[in-house]
């Protein structure tokens, strides 16, 4: 993530020395922030850790990059912060260790397209879309068209069996990677859900593991363009509630809205991409997502996301594919954090 963040500081300590992994956390406790100095074989990096009600940030003050955000919504609650995968510092607790294979949903880059892959703890994958896949080619390479990212994530993660595989509504770059999943044979997919085959609507469920289902609110058997036909899915898991749109328009969302089927979300998975023609205000207002997660391709010509959507998102805590590559987020139920992969 690129933050720019300048800060004057004033150094009056009160300072706690850690030790972990063989590596010296010198943290240091402001009015404003916490900043934190690192010391691993003589080489010193200094991070800066802000917080307010309802996130903690860290930044990397040398790179101007942030590394991990986490929700937090338990005073009694401590963390670690990550660098990738490894811990640079761990407090009493947190809400997993880096070894940890939790609650998991992934946003993998997979360029201008949807793809998102809900892990459970103890049962196979449930994966929503899977960009362009190799069904398109010759379309630029901000498209992702004619690589098999989805395939690629699937490999190199070692999931082999997957427990559903949605097609939100028939867009190449939504339906693209699926049928690249389907078409291969070193993958076990147990259900499979097409537009206009075996179809879901409003009111289905989808089981995800055992006790933890998918709730299906969009679409309604009225027929609408394509975009708004998409599938939308809210999962609850404990107290932390994802919402997975499509391509949703404002059409969609209205409709959503006028059948009181929308509310209060932790995670939204940003409609069509960011376009300034969903994530309207009136959406916002209800669900009021604490983390947007944006799937777009670097340079598309659509401008997407629109920067009226980011501004309308401007309450969110915001991750781009374009911009951050790949998308984790673990939670335990209570607490959330994202890390880019």
């Amino acid at each position: 993530m690129n933050y720019l963040k300048i800060s004057i500081l004033i150094f009056i300590f009160s300072c706690t020395d850690r030790k972990f992994k063989d590596e010296i956390i010198a943290i240091d406790y402001f009015d404003t922030h916490t900043e934190i100095t690192v010391s691993k074989n003589y080489e010193v990096e200094k991070l800066l850790l802000e917080c307010d009600d309802r996130l903690i940030t860290l930044y990397n003050t040398k790179q101007g990059n942030s590394f991990n955000l986490f929700s937090i919504k338990e005073d009694n609650y401590k963390i670690s912060i990550l660098k990738g995968s490894d811990t640079l510092f761990q407090s009493v607790q947190y809400i997993y260790d880096t070894s940890f294979e939790g609650f998991i949903v992934d946003f993998p880059d997979v360029k201008q397209g949807d793809c998102i892959v809900i892990r459970p703890p103890n049962g196979s994958a449930t994966i929503i879309d899977g960009g362009y896949g190799t069904s398109s080619e010759g379309m630029g390479e901000w498209t992702g068209a004619g690589v098999p990212y989805l395939l690629n994530y699937l490999y190199d993660a070692e999931i082999n069996n997957i427990k559903n595989a949605i097609i939100t509504h028939d867009d190449s770059d939504h339906k693209g990677g699926i049928i690249d999943l389907i078409n291969s044979n070193d993958f076990t997919v147990e259900n499979i859900f097409l537009p206009g085959e075996s179809q879901l609507y409003t009111g289905d469920s989808i089981k995800i593991d055992d006790d933890l289902f998918g709730k299906i609110i969009n679409p309604f058997p009225e027929k609408s363009d394509d975009n708004n036909n998409s599938v939308v899915m809210v999962l609850k898991y404990d107290e932390i509630d994802f919402l997975f749109t499509g391509d949703l328009e404002n059409e969609g969302e209205m409709n959503l809205i006028d059948k009181n089927l929308l509310y209060d979300i932790e995670v939204l998975k940003v409609a069509h991409h960011g376009s300034r023609y969903s994530s309207t205000n009136e959406f916002l207002n209800i669900t009021k997502p604490e983390f947007s997660i944006i799937m777009s391709g670097e340079g598309n010509p659509y401008n997407h996301p629109s920067e009226d959507t980011l501004v309308r998102l401007k309450n969110s805590s915001i991750y781009r594919t374009d911009k951050f590559g790949s998308i984790r987020i673990i939670t335990d139920g209570k607490n959330l954090q994202t890390i880019n992969f």
